[in-house]
């Protein structure tokens, strides 16, 4: 089965686990920690669930793993928001 994600706008889409990776990694984290990451998420995902509750858990780990990697992802959303 495919799990499908609700993003803000409220499209649905598939779960994309190297999403994870890639936004864990910009944010700091070692390959393996950010593949680890996205692992325990996808192992939690279930369909329809939003992009908001795998940010925070996304966020929760990497907050576990190094603060500061928590910051930069914070950061760069900032950043993001900013230019939109």
């Amino acid at each position: 089965m495919n799990v499908m994600v609700v993003k803000r706008s409220g499209k649905l889409e598939p779960f994309q686990r190297e999403k994870i990776v890639r936004s864990c990694k910009r944010a700091g984290a070692t390959p393996k920690v950010a593949e680890k990451i996205a692992d325990e998420v996808a192992q939690t995902a279930r369909d329809k669930i939003p992009t908001s509750e795998i940010r925070d858990a996304i966020l929760s780990r990497l907050r576990k793993k190094n603060p500061a990697w928590e910051a930069a992802w914070l950061e760069y959303e900032r950043t993001m928001k900013k230019k939109k």
